[in-house]
């Protein structure tokens, strides 16, 4: 059993911290750099959304709450289907899997690299269709590719496949 003073306690810091990540960005330099997001923009995407998040968080339970009695709630973690990784073992098989990715990144890019991770990441989330998992791995590998290259026109790593950027006006 969880108490509900617990459960949203943990929701309420995370909507403080993302508030003060909000604030913390707000005294980076932007400097003559040109970037498209600033200095100050990620952080500010990543702590609003944090902040925003917990508060919504809060707010569900609060009003969860007013149809349950008591003080304590039933506890999340409880024993998962036995076909399925544990939850300590997808956090720690997507940990080596994102470190995977980052020593492949460079060698062989982000059209390469991507696909095999994303894959992995999805089967340990339980798709299992080989045409959804071969469409999404394909489509947010693209996608992610032309967000960085394209709009952003951020050089991110091509690997072997860098020779035939040109084709498309890609730096090399």
């Amino acid at each position: 059993m969880a108490y509900k003073i617990c459960e949203i306690m943990v929701a309420l810091a995370f909507a403080i911290l993302g508030g003060g990540v909000c604030f913390i960005a707000g005294g980076f330099e932007t400097g003559n750099f040109p970037d498209p997001v600033t200095a100050r923009g990620l952080p500010y995407l990543a702590g609003g959304f944090m902040a925003l998040a917990g508060t919504v968080l809060v707010m569900r339970r609060l009003v969860a709450w007013l149809k349950l009695q008591g003080e304590t709630l039933v506890a999340d973690g409880s024993t998962e289907f036995r076909e399925s990784f544990t939850s300590w073992g997808r956090a720690a098989a997507s940990m080596v899997i994102a470190l995977v990715w980052s020593l492949w990144f460079k060698r062989l890019g982000i059209l390469v690299s991507t696909p095999p991770v994303m894959l992995a990441l999805l089967w340990m989330m339980g798709m299992r269709s080989p045409a959804r998992l071969f469409s999404i791995s394909l489509g947010f590998t693209l996608g992610l590719t032309v967000i960085f290259l394209v709009f952003l026109r951020v050089n991110v790593p091509l690997g072997p496949l860098a020779r035939f950027g040109y084709l498309f006006g890609l730096p090399a």
